[in-house]
């Protein structure tokens, strides 16, 4: 459920690997 909070704009991508390949912007949240 940690998961939610962290990925509250993108739920649906919980790992990290694939979220950055796919919005390298939210890297800079990160």
């Amino acid at each position: 459920m940690a998961d939610k909070k962290v990925f509250s704009k993108r739920p649906a991508i919980t790992r990290k690997p694939n979220f950055e390949i796919a919005d390298p912007s939210l890297e800079a949240t990160n």
